[in-house]
């Protein structure tokens, strides 16, 4: 029976994506401890336990003790168990192997299976890359993934077996077999090379090479030249009918993000984690925690792994722990290369070098990558590792096997108890395994915007496991999402705040609870009376994530913006400056960073600020786009726009003379005095800066709407007719106006279905003053929920509500100072199915605003 579940195992592990997730591996611990269960009655049945002794099983002692040690340093006790778990699953897996594996029978089934899965999953990859099957969960559409997440770890899988194959084929005397043989080698190699895995290339092709060596030393330097030759002309063949040979080429020469020169830099955040944790490292499974405090300026994206597994090792469970992994494997390519060398059997010698060269193959890969952390190419090493002991020639060393009589007592309590724990640590597993199944079906219903099932799957989740510090944390974020479509969200954003402090109770290095903490309590001061103490507690949380990941862009702006908004302009506008070269020193530019490094968004959100009568915050950011150093006319005219509104003359006339403006820009200076001298009760001086405004450029909305508050002020017509359409003709989309009896009335002709996300913007040129603003909406609901439509102008929100059933007119409050302006239109929960075609979309008629 452990013959069987061992082979379900092997069989499983990289059909189910490798094994990556908790729904794969979950199973395979479960098959793995009933193989125990299985020994256990094996050994109460012979009253004695008899385990084969290795040269490794000090060196993986060892280790153990100092994985289960090193977790006194873990900030995050859950995830370094399940790390534990995963570790002592692999050990349990290489003992079984090596005691039940043991006949040449035995080994050549073992591997034949694993051969078997090997070549069928690669002929699977090879369909879908052809177009024959669907790839549509592939991890990227140019590399050749399979049943894989990561190409990368696909080819770890690959380049474990291709030298099996070889090894099989040089000992197979049966024709058919061996023909059967070389076309899995073929189909191995084909789907090797389209995985487009360089680490992979390059670790498989030294071992490779390694083992040409040695073979062509048998003498049978024909067998080497007559498969390479035979591989080159079908991947000739192959890539000349599938391969854009640009894209190959193009992959071979290329570094882009997360390849080496992006591992280069994981590598030196690692090593600072290792230079602090040197002893014990940060605890098994924190990896992912930790190491945003060490991340190198520009690298601003998610690392979960150091993708060099010796590193990782260092920075979770120490140097020792490493060293102790290198001896490990060393010894077991030491045992490789002797049974090659001496034994006179066919199946020994040639099956040992096999499994030798891919046991070194992985391990070298190892240095660019984290293919002992994919479970299914760790399985599969752990099993080709224990099998390369048990192929031995006559002429080694024997190990004696360890002997433990288990006298009448001890074999009556041996048997229960260790039942007891096979059978409670499978309900544990269970239980871990039904949590993470809830959790994952409520991401699903969270995506749709099914809250209320979202919600109960994840309470759900939490009651089955208490100890993942992510199901609290997904509720939290659940508990948010519901708040926002509240007038009053109070109650759901307390839920939230506990939820939040419930997760980083668990895992307290957990930056994004942190900022999901902050951004909650900022939320509920709005609704408080004693909302300082809110802030306080906001900004500490905010600190707290900026601590934790100092170098993140993201959560300096977030703080940044916090601080803003809360009146510290000093520390803000540092914090923005922060963000700033951080996002500028980017290596990469991914689609977030490289959008800001040029500084074109600040600006942007510096006019809208400005437009918004928000002086500080527009301040801010026009310094913000200033700090990139380009000479942007349009940041230092808004500076000293700013300077006016803030009744800084001198300032802002200082900042005229000594920057060279074009005549545009000097034509909205000069308008922008005069509204300074309008708000000042100097009417006359006002007109004189119009004047010299018109005088500069004809064509200025700015002086426009200078002219328009001057009539105002001082006018007996409160609205002169021409000088609206003289601000109204600026638009670009087609406006009505229709003047009454002290005020008059805007119609946007605007006809828009939404049906994504993306919403609608529109730059909008407005006369000064106070409006009513009106939409004529509808809605089509889907999963009986319907649109969700925010409304925001210059940035504010103006409206936040549900559009339902057939057209309505929805109203809010907007005020207009400046005459270029933003209408923003998001639609926040779209959502289709393909199966049921449920539909959810927002459809617009026009846009109305109406003088107050």
């Amino acid at each position: 029976m452990i013959h069987y579940i061992l082979y379900a195992i092997l069989i499983l592990a990289p059909i189910a994506r490798g094994a990556v997730r908790i729904w794969a591996y979950g199973p395979i611990y479960i098959l793995t401890l009933s193989m125990l269960i299985f020994w256990t009655f094996m050994i109460a049945r012979e009253k004695e336990i008899r385990i084969k002794k290795t040269p490794i099983d000090i060196s993986i002692l060892l280790f153990a003790l100092i994985s289960i040690i090193s977790i006194i340093n873990s900030k995050y006790i859950y995830g370094s168990i399940m790390e534990i778990i995963k570790l002592a699953i692999l050990a349990s897996i290489f003992y079984i192997v090596v005691n039940f594996i043991r006949s040449e029978k035995e080994i050549k089934r073992t591997l034949n299976i694993i051969l078997a899965i090997g070549t069928g999953i690669a002929l699977f990859g090879i369909l879908q890359y052809l177009g024959v099957l669907d790839k549509s969960w592939w991890d990227n559409p140019r590399f050749l993934s399979s049943t894989y997440v990561n190409h990368n770890h696909f080819a770890g899988l690959t380049e474990l077996i291709i030298p099996l194959s070889i090894g099989m084929i040089l000992y197979e005397k049966d024709k058919s077999r061996k023909s059967l043989y070389i076309y899995s080698f073929l189909l191995l190699c084909t789907a090797f090379l389209l995985s487009m895995s360089r680490g992979g290339w390059f670790s498989l092709s030294l071992s490779l090479l390694v083992m040409a060596a040695v073979i062509i030393k048998r003498g049978k330097a024909r067998f080497v030249f007559f498969m390479s030759a035979l591989l080159f002309i079908i991947l000739g063949i192959f890539i000349y009918n599938a391969i854009d040979p640009k894209l190959l080429l193009a992959r071979i020469s290329s570094y882009k993000e997360l390849d080496f020169a992006g591992r280069v830099e994981i590598w030196k955040g690692t090593l600072g984690m290792i230079k602090d944790n040197w002893f014990l490292g940060t605890g098994p499974g924190t990896f992912i925690y930790n190491f945003p405090k060490y991340r190198p300026l520009g690298l601003n994206m998610l690392v979960n792994y150091a993708h060099n597994d010796y590193l990782q090792i260092a920075s979770e469970i120490g140097i020792f722990a490493s060293c102790l992994a290198v001896i490990i494997i060393c010894n077991i390519v030491k045992k490789g290369f002797t049974t090659y060398a001496i034994a006179m059997s066919s199946f020994k010698k040639w099956s040992s070098l096999s499994l030798t060269v891919a046991v070194l193959s992985m391990s070298l890969h190892g240095l660019g990558d984290f293919n002992f952390y994919i479970p299914a190419n760790a399985i599969i090493f752990t099993v080709f590792s224990a099998l390369i002991f048990n192929i031995s020639s006559k002429k080694e060393k024997r190990y004696p096997d360890l002997v433990l009589k288990l006298s009448p007592a001890l074999t009556r309590f041996f048997k229960p108890f260790a039942l007891i724990t096979m059978t409670a640590s499978i309900i544990f597993i269970s239980t871990v395994l039904a949590a993470e199944i809830c959790s994952t079906a409520s991401d699903r219903a969270f995506v749709r915007n099914n809250l209320e099932k979202a919600e109960g799957l994840s309470l759900t989740a939490i009651n089955l496991c208490r100890f993942n510090y992510l199901y609290p944390y997904k509720l939290a974020n659940i508990y948010s999402k519901k708040a926002q479509g509240k007038t009053d969200g109070r109650q759901y954003i307390n839920k939230s705040v506990k939820k939040y402090k419930e997760a980083l109770y668990l895992n307290p290095i957990d930056a994004w609870s942190w900022m999901g903490l902050a951004d909650s309590y900022y939320r509920l001061s709005r609704y408080s009376v004693t909302e300082d103490n809110l802030l306080r507690l906001a900004d500490s949380a905010y600190r707290k994530a900026v601590d934790l990941d100092p170098a993140n862009w993201y959560y300096l702006k977030k703080h940044a913006g916090f601080l803003l908004n809360s009146g510290n302009t000093d520390i803000s506008s540092r914090l923005y400056k922060n963000a700033s070269r951080a996002m500028s020193e980017s290596k990469w530019h991914s689609s977030m960073a490289g959008s800001f490094t040029d500084g074109e968004p600040y600006e942007s959100i510096a006019d809208l600020a400005f437009a918004s009568q928000d002086i500080n915050k527009a301040m801010v950011y026009y310094e913000m786009a200033e700090s990139f150093g380009r000479d942007n006319e349009n940041v230092k005219l808004g500076r000293l726009k700013c300077y006016l509104k803030m009744s800084l003359i001198e300032d802002a006339l200082a900042g005229y003379r000594k920057t060279k403006f074009s005549p545009e820009s000097k034509s909205v200076f000069f308008a922008s005095l005069g509204e300074y001298y309008l708000n000042e009760g100097h009417i006359d001086t006002a007109r004189r800066f119009l004047e010299k405004s018109l005088a500069i450029d004809s064509r200025n909305a700015e002086a426009y709407q200078l002219e328009y508050k001057i009539s105002r002020k001082t006018g007996s017509i409160y609205y002169r007719p021409a000088e609206i359409k003289k601000i109204l003709d600026f638009n670009h989309i087609p406006v009505s106006v229709d003047f009454r009896s002290g005020g008059f009335d805007l119609d946007f002709d605007i006809k828009k279905d939404i049906y994504s996300e993306e919403g609608l913007t529109l730059d909008v040129f407005l006369p000064a003053g106070i409006y009513e603003f009106k939409l004529n909406a509808k809605g089509r609901e889907a999963l009986g929920i319907w649109p969700r439509m925010i409304i925001k102008f210059n940035d504010k929100h103006v409206m936040d509500l549900d559009v339902i059933g057939d057209w309505k007119e929805y109203s809010g409050i907007i005020i207009v100072d400046c005459p270029a302006n933003r209408l923003g239109i998001v639609f926040e929960n779209d959502y289709y199915d393909e199966e049921s075609a449920e539909d959810r979309n927002l459809h617009i008629d026009g846009i109305r605003l109406r003088t107050l």
